[in-house]
Formats: C-alpha cells, sequence, structure tokens
C-alpha cells in the first residue's frame, strides 16, 4: 500500500507541476497573426486568428473566423493579400508578390513538373567556354 500511495502523490506532484507549467499568459494583438484554414469541400476556407508562436502565448477568445476568399482567388502580380482585412495591397517599395505564382523555395526532391539545368563556366585561353553538368545528384 505505501507504493501505491507514493505512486499517486508523486504522479499528483508531476501533473500538477506539468499544468501549471503549460499555462500561458494571453496573447496581446500584435502577437496573433491570421491564416486561412485548408480549403473545403466548397472550394472555400475560413479566415481565423492563431499565436505567432504558441509556445509563448495562447488565445484564449479568439476573433470570429471568417469565411475567406475562395481557394483560386489570388491578388495580381504586385500585389498581396492583407489577411486581416482580406483586400490586396500594393507591395510595399523594395519587396514583390508572385501574384498567382507558387513560390517553391525548400525541397528534398524536386516538385513534379519541374526540372534542372545548370552551366558551368571556365576560363579558356582565347575566353570563355561552357561545359554541362550533371546536376542530378544536387
Amino acid at each position: 500500500m505505501k507504493l501505491h500511495s507514493l505512486t499517486v502523490v508523486a504522479f499528483g506532484i508531476l501533473f500538477g507541476n506539468f499544468a501549471l507549467g503549460q499555462t500561458l499568459p494571453n496573447c496581446l494583438e500584435e502577437q496573433t497573426l491570421y491564416t486561412y484554414t485548408d480549403c473545403d469541400s466548397d472550394g472555400g476556407r475560413w479566415r481565423v486568428q492563431v499565436p505567432r508562436n504558441p509556445d509563448v502565448c495562447s488565445i484564449t477568445q479568439p476573433a470570429t473566423p471568417l469565411r475567406g476568399k475562395n481557394c483560386g482567388f489570388a491578388c495580381e502580380a504586385g500585389k498581396y493579400l492583407d489577411l486581416a482585412s482580406q483586400e490586396c495591397h500594393k507591395c510595399p517599395q523594395g519587396t514583390f508578390s508572385l501574384g498567382s505564382g507558387v513560390r517553391f523555395d525548400a525541397w528534398d526532391v524536386l516538385p513534379m513538373g519541374f526540372e534542372t539545368y545548370a552551366e558551368s563556366v571556365a576560363f579558356a585561353q582565347y575566353g570563355y567556354h561552357s561545359k554541362n553538368n550533371n546536376c542530378s545528384m544536387y
């Protein structure tokens, strides 16, 4: 019986400390951002409020979710979709928008439909010459 009582007390202390340690302060407005849910079967999505860093704060009373732009919607090139207002705005100077394009900036396997081409240039006695490289191992 002593072992059982000790186990219950230890569990209670550990659980209590865990629960107390996980209490996060409520996020301030500047600690939140808006994002869209995945597209649903109707081709729509919802705009929801989330913490910028969920390890720092939590949202106890989030803004009411709003029906967002349709999944096929895109701002024209040079404009971006402000998720707070759900309107297209001109990009600030020194920035850009792909418009309806999709940016691929990291991958383990080259996305379907893409191919690579690289060229190496080396100095030769009478100028430069180029040679094709095999980049498949990169």
